[in-house]
């Protein structure tokens, strides 16, 4: 098989191998309306049919969606649900595992227990530009490329030393205390990888010292950020 997912996913949504596919999966689309607390507001529901050639994928071309040129939409795949330990084919909303941006503003609704708030998967964003599917934010913003070196010049992927870096921070206080948990800032990792930076909530942090680059002493060249708001944690 071709592995073309990412071109697939520019004009179809698409849900690879789900467990039960009868009834089939469907993709349930609509857009987030402002509010204490936020709302959905469904635009569609569509089923997901079988790609050619390819049994295990399942896809619906979002050109037949009726989506508006230059919206944002919030969407789930509901699927049956295949936790053999309830077993009774409850049709549940979860996260297309390969969106490109999640909303955590926005949960799928409760269901009756067995099922809890663990079982409330935040919505996926896209934008519709020019008939295709683009990664965005929730507010339509799109990330600008223009300022990244070329492929070509990058370090081949057996060359490359990553570092996973969250965006979140923890720092220990007195015993009493326990953990402190905040968020960091970009000016935090820019202090990791220019010497001339200083950090904004770090100041005493030696590592993070004017004239030290601690990502860059570490002999790594590639930097890999995750994501500041995709996670409860």
């Amino acid at each position: 098989m071709t592995a073309d997912l990412l071109e697939r996913k520019a004009t179809h949504f698409v849900l690879w191998r789900p467990r039960h596919t009868e009834p089939p999966p469907r993709l349930v689309i609509g857009s987030l309306q402002p509010g204490n607390p936020p709302a959905f507001m469904e635009h569609r529901r569509a089923e997901f049919s079988p790609a050619p050639g390819h049994p295990d994928l399942w896809e619906i071309a979002a050109s037949g969606l009726g989506l508006t040129e230059g919206a944002v939409y919030h969407y789930w795949f509901e699927v049956t649900d295949s936790d053999p330990y309830r077993g009774d084919n409850t049709r549940i909303l979860c996260t297309d595992p390969g969106a490109w941006t999640v909303d955590w503003r926005l949960q799928a609704p409760r269901l009756p227990p067995p099922y809890g708030e663990d079982d409330r998967d935040p919505a996926g964003v896209v934008r519709f530009e020019g008939g295709r599917l683009v990664a965005a934010d929730p507010g339509g913003e799109t990330a600008d490329w223009s300022g990244d070196a070329p492929l070509a010049t990058l370090a081949p992927n057996n060359r490359l030393v990553i570092y996973e870096l969250p965006t979140s921070w923890t720092r220990l206080q007195a015993l009493e205390a326990g953990v402190e948990l905040s968020v960091g800032t970009f000016r935090d990792v820019v202090a990791l990888i220019d010497d001339a930076s200083p950090p904004a909530n770090f100041a005493g942090v030696a590592a993070l010292d004017k004239g030290r680059a601690h990502i860059l002493e570490l002999g790594v060249n590639a930097l890999e950020l995750l994501p500041p708001a995709d996670s409860f944690v």
